[in-house]
C-alpha cells in the first residue's frame, strides 16, 4: 500500500509519502485552510475514496474465503462406521414387522395380515481388535396372524393357558442365552449354541406327539432359527463401509436371508447426515428369491419373488449399535407348490408380499 501511496504522489507531483501524513494531520483545520494546493486536495481525496473502496472489499473477501475453508473441511470430513461396542454392556434391539401378503388361489384372493414383534438382548462377554462375542437372549416374542379364517395372536409375556400352546412355545424360548460371534464390520461368523433353544422347548407338553412335536419344531426354526437369526440380525448391523466415508459417499453389500424362503438383498447404502448424536443412513436394495427348494405347510415349494426395499438407519456414532431403522418392503411373484399327495400336480399362486418394520434400541 506504501508504494501505491508513493506512486499516485508522483504520478500527481506532489511530496514524498512521508509528507502526506501532514494533510491528514490538517484534517481538523478549516476547510480553507485544510489543503496547500489543487494537488493535495485532489490526491487525498483519491486516497480516501480508495480506502473506502477497497478496505471494506479486501475484509469481505478475507471473509468470504474463511468460510469457504470453513464449509470445505466440514463437508469433506470422513468418518469411519463400524461397531465399537464395549465389554460387559448389553445392547437392546426392541422390532416389530407387520407382513401382508396377497395371494391368488384358484381366482380367489386370499389375504393373510401377520404381525411379529420381540426384544433382543446382546451383552457384549468378549471383545478384540476386530469383534465381540455377544452373548444373545430372547426376552419377548410375540405373533399374531389375520385370516380370513380368523385371528389369532400369541405371546410369551400371555398369562399361562394349557390350551395355548404356541404361547407356552414362545414363553420357554425366553431367557436361553447362545453366542454370536460378530466382526465390527456387524457381519456374523458364527452362532453357537442356538440349539439350547430347543432341547426342553416341549419337556412341559405331554400332549402332544412326536408328529406334532416336529411340525411345530421346524416351523419354529424358520422363524427364529440360526439360518433366519444370521439374516435378520445382519440386515440391521452388516451395514458399515469398508473404508473411512464422508457425506452422500456409497457403498455396497449383499446378505443371504434364509427363513421360509431363500433370498438375496443387494443394499445400497448412502451417508446422508452427521450430527454428534447419530449418523444417518439410506439404503435402496434389491430382493431377490433364489430357486431353491423350501418346505411350507410341509410341502415343497419355490417362490419366486423379487422387489425394491428401501430402509432408513441411524445409528449411533459411539457405538456404531442402530438407534432406529425402519424399513418398507415389497416383492411381487409367484409361489410355486410342488406336486404332493396333499396337492397332486402342485399349483401356481401369483403373491404379493408388502413388510413395513421398525426397530430400536430401547
Amino acid at each position: 500500500m506504501r508504494l501505491f501511496y508513493w506512486s499516485i504522489g508522483a504520478t500527481l507531483k506532489v511530496k514524498p509519502f512521508s509528507k502526506i501524513n501532514s494533510i491528514h494531520a490538517q484534517f481538523n483545520l478549516p476547510l480553507k485552510n485544510r489543503y496547500k494546493n489543487i494537488a493535495q486536495k485532489q490526491f487525498y481525496h483519491r486516497c480516501s475514496g480508495f480506502n473506502r473502496l477497497i478496505l471494506p472489499q479486501t475484509f469481505f473477501m478475507r471473509y468470504l474465503l474463511l468460510l469457504s475453508i470453513l464449509f470445505t473441511n466440514f463437508a469433506e470430513a470422513q468418518y469411519r462406521l463400524a461397531l465399537n461396542l464395549e465389554k460387559g454392556n448389553t445392547y437392546i434391539q426392541r422390532s416389530s414387522a407387520d407382513l401382508t401378503i396377497n395371494q391368488e388361489i384358484n381366482g380367489q384372493k386370499m389375504d393373510i395380515v401377520s404381525t411379529i414383534s420381540g426384544i433382543m438382548g446382546f451383552k457384549v462377554v468378549e471383545k478384540s481388535a476386530s469383534s465381540y462375542i455377544l452373548e444373545t437372549v430372547y426376552t419377548e416374542l410375540n405373533m399374531s396372524m389375520k385370516t380370513p379364517n380368523g385371528e389369532v395372536s400369541f405371546s410369551s409375556t400371555k398369562p399361562y393357558d394349557e390350551k395355548d400352546i404356541f404361547s407356552r412355545l414362545l414363553k420357554n424360548m425366553i431367557d436361553h442365552p447362545f453366542y454370536i460371534n460378530m466382526q465390527s464390520t456387524g457381519k456374523i461368523t458364527e452362532i453357537k449354541g442356538i440349539d439350547s433353544l430347543w432341547t426342553n422347548i416341549f419337556s412341559s407338553f405331554p400332549e402332544l406327539d412326536a408328529d406334532k412335536k416336529e411340525q411345530i419344531l421346524a416351523q419354529l426354526k424358520q422363524s427364529y432359527g440360526e439360518n433366519s437369526l444370521r439374516g435378520n440380525i445382519e440386515q440391521l448391523t452388516a451395514i458399515f463401509p469398508s473404508q473411512k466415508v464422508k457425506i452422500n459417499d456409497q457403498w455396497q453389500n449383499s446378505i443371504e436371508l434364509r427363513t421360509t424362503m431363500h433370498a438375496t438383498i443387494n443394499n445400497h447404502f448412502k451417508l446422508l447426515d452427521y450430527n454428534p448424536s447419530y449418523f444417518d443412513i439410506e439404503n435402496h436394495a434389491d430382493t431377490r428369491t433364489s430357486d431353491d427348494t423350501v418346505q411350507t405347510n410341509g410341502m415343497s415349494a419355490t417362490y419366486k419373488l423379487a422387489g425394491p426395499t428401501d430402509s432408513r438407519i441411524k445409528i449411533d456414532t459411539k457405538t456404531g449399535w442402530i438407534i432406529e431403522a425402519n424399513t418398507h418392503m415389497e416383492l411381487k411373484g409367484t409361489l410355486q407348490l410342488l406336486d404332493n399327495p396333499k396337492i397332486p400336480g402342485g399349483m401356481l399362486i401369483a403373491m404379493d408380499m408388502t413388510s413395513v418394520s421398525k426397530v430400536t434400541d430401547k
